[in-house]
C-alpha cells in the first residue's frame, strides 16, 4: 500500500506558451489591443454574446479588457508530481484543484493552492514563480522562502562574528567566575551576566543551524564553525552552572530553567531578580552571595571522570566545603572515584591562583 502519494509537487508559474504548428497560445500583451478590437468588432458577437459587450469596439475597448479585466480571471495551478525516492515523475501538467474551505494564511490564489495541498498530501509542495524569481517550500501548510546563497550567506557571517564576539566574552567571564567561586565570592549579579551570555550564544546557534539547513551541502564548513564556537562542550557547561546555583539542582529542573531563561526578553535576562527567580530564589538583591555546588568547576579538572563530580558534591554540598577538606586531607577525595586525589586538589588550587597548603 502507497501511504503518500505525492511526495513533492512543483507548481511553475511562469508565463505560459503553447506552440502548435499553425498557432500560438499564449497570455494576453499590451500591444494585443489593435487586433483584438479589428476581430471584436463585429455585431454578430455582439448579438450573440449575453455579458456586456460593447458595439462598435474599439482599440480603447480592447485596451481597457487587457489591463483591467483579464488580471482578474481565475489562473489554473499546473503541476508536477514526483515519487517519493525523487526518482520518476508521475504526473506531468497535472491540474491541481485542493479543497477550498481549508484555512490558509497566504493570500496569492499559487501560494494558496500550495498550502493546502501540501495539508491535503503530507507533500512537500514547491512553489516557483518565475515572474518574481521567488521559491518557496510548503511542509503541513506552513511556507518556507528559499533565499539566494549570497543572502544565507550574509546572515551566517552576521552569526558567527557574534558568536565569535561573544564566546570570548563568555570564556573570560567564566574564567573569572571560577575563581570567584574558589574564593567563594560569587554574587547574583556575577551569574546574571553570564546566563544572559549563554542565552546570546543559544539564540544565535539555532538561527545559524537554520541557516545551516538552507545551504544544504554548502553548509558542511559553518557547521564545524558552529561545532567548535557552540558545540556540545558549551551546552553541558550551561546546564552544569544551572545546577550550580539553583535551588533544585536536578537535571530535569535544569531542563526546564533552561527553557525559562529561552523564553526571557533580554530586559529580564540583565536582571538579577528575575534571574534569582527562575533559579528558584526569592528575596534575593544583586549583591546577594550565590553558594556553588562546584559541578562546573569539577568538570574542568581532567581527572574527575563522569559521575565522579556528582558524587563530590553529594559529600560536601557546595565547593567551598570541598576546598576547606582538601587543604587538610586530599586523600580523602579517593574515596568517590578520583584516581589522582593529590592531582585534583592542586589543580583546584592553581584555578584559586594558591599553591596547596597555603590557602
Amino acid at each position: 500500500m502507497i501511504a503518500v502519494i505525492f511526495t513533492a509537487i512543483i507548481l511553475n508559474f511562469g508565463i505560459m506558451e503553447i506552440q502548435r504548428p499553425g498557432y500560438l497560445l499564449r497570455e494576453w500583451r499590451a500591444t494585443d489591443c489593435t487586433s483584438l478590437a479589428r476581430y471584436a468588432n463585429n455585431i454578430n458577437i455582439w448579438r450573440n454574446v449575453r455579458d456586456r459587450f460593447p458595439h462598435p469596439y474599439t482599440e480603447e475597448d480592447g485596451r481597457f479588457f487587457i489591463d483591467n479585466i483579464v488580471p482578474q480571471s481565475p489562473g489554473y495551478e499546473f503541476a508536477i508530481v514526483i515519487d517519493g525516492d525523487l526518482t520518476q515523475i508521475l504526473r506531468a501538467n497535472f491540474h491541481l484543484n485542493p479543497d477550498p474551505s481549508l484555512a490558509t494564511s497566504e493570500t496569492g490564489m499559487r501560494h494558496r493552492t500550495a498550502a493546502r495541498m501540501s495539508v491535503l498530501t503530507d507533500a512537500i509542495v514547491i512553489s516557483v514563480s518565475a515572474r518574481r524569481a521567488v521559491v518557496n517550500v510548503y511542509v503541513h501548510g506552513k511556507s518556507y522562502e528559499i533565499q539566494p546563497v549570497t543572502t544565507i550567506m550574509s546572515s551566517v557571517n552576521q552569526l558567527v562574528a557574534t558568536l565569535q564576539t561573544t564566546r570570548q566574552s563568555l570564556d573570560r567571564s567564566l574564567l573569572r567566575l571560577t575563581a570567584l567561586e574558589l574564593d567563594d565570592y560569587v554574587t547574583l549579579a556575577d551569574i546574571t551576566g553570564i546566563f544572559s551570555s549563554f542565552e546570546i550564544m543559544q539564540q544565535a546557534k539555532t538561527e545559524l543551524k537554520d541557516c545551516i539547513v538552507k545551504l544544504g551541502n554548502q553548509g558542511k564548513l559553518v557547521q564545524m564553525q558552529l561545532e567548535q564556537l557552540a558545540g556540545s562542550s558549551m551546552d553541558t557547561e550551561y546546564d552544569l552552572m544551572i545546577r550550580d546555583y539553583a535551588s533544585d539542582s536536578s537535571e530535569a529542573n535544569a531542563e526546564k530553567i533552561r527553557a525559562e531563561l529561552a523564553r526571557m526578553t533580554p530586559k529580564d535576562l540583565s536582571d538579577p531578580q528575575h534571574v534569582a527567580a527562575v533559579l528558584g530564589y526569592d528575596d534575593l538583591d544583586e549583591d546577594s552571595v550565590m553558594t556553588p555546588l562546584g559541578l562546573r568547576t569539577l568538570s574542568r579538572v581532567s581527572v574527575v571522570r563522569d559521575g565522579v563530580a556528582e558524587k563530590i558534591v553529594d559529600e560536601y554540598g557546595s565547593l567551598q566545603e570541598l576546598m576547606d577538606d582538601i587543604s587538610e586531607d586530599p586523600e580523602r577525595l579517593g574515596d568517590f572515584g578520583v584516581n589522582n586525589p593529590a592531582i585534583l586538589a592542586d589543580s583546584l588550587y592553581r584555578m584559586k591562583g594558591t599553591k596547596q597548603g597555603n590557602a
